[in-house]
């Protein structure tokens, strides 16, 4: 398990934008043979909307930005 806070950063049009958030994990291994490990991995993260308040009309709702994720790896050990 991982838990921890997230730093998005972007050029938007030429303004510099960053957003506070944060990240979790979960990822299990298991052994293949004596030199291969297989792993999976489930990841997601969230942080405030994209936009500033004054960048969006009115009838829009600003909403959290989702970002999540499925990893599936093998590796080999020297």
């Amino acid at each position: 398990m991982e838990l921890g806070p997230a730093l998005h950063l972007w050029d938007f049009s030429g303004e510099y934008r960053t957003r506070l958030g944060g990240i979790g994990a979960a990822v299990y291994e298991w052994p293949v043979s004596s030199r291969f490990t297989g792993s999976v991995r489930l990841e997601g993260s969230a942080s405030s909307s994209w936009f500033n308040a004054t960048e969006v009309p009115p009838e829009f709702e600003r909403h959290l930005t989702w970002r999540y994720g499925v990893g599936i790896g093998l590796r080999y050990r020297l």
